[in-house]
């Protein structure tokens, strides 16, 4: 979204873009760092001055080692964007399995779509409990980095000529051309807000999906069988970003960004609501319990990988490894040698486990309370 700040928490977490499949991740175009540290000291980090900073401030999350005041960010040459914005519905309950037909060769598109260095961002919704089967997949929209419009329609027919096949439909295509990266940006997210983002009335929940899950034949029937699962289960929505990081020769990416990423094409977010911000805090409680026990489908299928930390749950479970997979271990350590007294702190992030805010409720997304080292 436009609100969100390069240099805070966007790179410090990893950061995806519609550039990414194209050259990585938001935390590997960080060349250099200003930095307040804890102890009131002002240092630059990057690869010759705190290396281990800058390893850990590129990935390993904000609010954690310092203030960044000012980033040197790599930039790259202007290209022309193509994007398509579509829906695959749904609305008899005789032509179910169609549409999931039609959502599993949309899935077969995934690695290919992340190769070809674009992204894309599509809600998954079901009519539940009412309509089950009454169902959409909207794309909002297909990102072509480098391509004109006839270029993304001539690579996009084999696949519009197979959901016809399928018998469904793609409604209201809206092919648009930009000059630039910065153009189609505008126009995508200037009033793009997440579907399900936490809110008062909602919590979320995210799962970094890994390219086997659907270069494979065995692990893609059981990943879109838990996909499936989740939706008609009870949940009825998702909202998700097909992508890669890419190698980019032009940067440093060894950094701390969770090692899943190097290997994803598809993150994904599962949103439960309660409805109202009058909600009490036992109905509150309940739906985040859900969330957690509807995402463990996803986590059984993607043993090892892991979460965005940037867009995840506080009640992750195992977060250490859920936001910071191998990393986390050599990330505590650099918290406590230089921020041995917690003064940076935030709920998952490195060190968290050390502190607990008094009176906290399990599972409530709050953390008002006065916080207090773990005795």
């Amino acid at each position: 979204m436009q609100t969100i700040g390069l240099a805070g928490g966007y790179s410090q977490g990893g950061g995806h873009s519609p550039l990414s499949s194209l050259y990585g991740l938001g935390a590997d175009q960080v060349m250099s760092l200003e930095v307040v540290l804890p102890d009131g000291t002002f240092q630059t980090v990057n690869e010759e001055h705190n290396p281990d900073l800058y390893w850990a401030m590129r990935g390993g999350g904000g609010s954690t080692f310092g203030v960044v005041t000012s980033a040197i960010i790599a930039a790259y040459p202007r290209h022309p964007v193509a994007t398509l914005a579509y829906s695959m519905t749904n609305r008899s309950p005789n032509t179910t399995e169609a549409f999931w037909a039609g959502i599993r060769a949309f899935y077969e598109m995934l690695v290919p779509n992340a190769d070809a260095g674009q992204y894309l961002i599509f809600r998954l919704t079901c009519n539940l409990p009412a309509e089950p089967w009454n169902c959409t997949n909207a794309l909002i929209p297909h990102w072509a980095n480098n391509r004109t419009v006839p270029e993304f329609q001539a690579y996009m027919a084999p696949f519009f000529a197979k959901l016809a096949a399928l018998g469904v439909p793609v409604v209201r295509p809206v092919w648009t051309q930009f000059p630039s990266v910065w153009a189609a940006w505008n126009a995508t997210f200037s009033d793009l807000q997440p579907s399900g983002s936490a809110s008062g009335t909602t919590h979320t929940a995210s799962r970094i999906f890994p390219r086997g899950n659907f270069a494979d034949p065995a692990r893609f029937n059981t990943t879109f069988a838990a996909i499936r699962q989740t939706i008609e289960a009870g949940n009825g929505r998702m909202q998700a970003f097909a992508l890669k990081a890419a190698p980019n020769a032009r940067v440093s990416q060894a950094n701390a960004a969770h090692p899943a990423w190097r290997d994803t094409v598809l993150f994904a977010m599962m949103a439960n609501a309660w409805g109202t911000e009058t909600a009490t805090v036992e109905t509150v409680v309940t739906k985040c319990k859900q969330l957690v026990e509807r995402l463990q489908p996803w986590r059984d299928v993607t043993p090892g990988a892991g979460s965005y930390l940037n867009e995840g749950d506080l009640n992750e479970p195992a977060f250490q490894q859920a936001f910071y997979g191998g990393n986390y271990e050599r990330l505590y350590n650099i918290k406590q040698r230089y921020d041995p007294t917690g003064a940076f702190y935030a709920a998952t992030a490195v060190g968290s486990e050390d502190w607990e805010v008094e009176g906290q409720i399990p599972f409530y997304p709050t953390t008002n309370g006065r916080l207090c080292r773990k005795k």
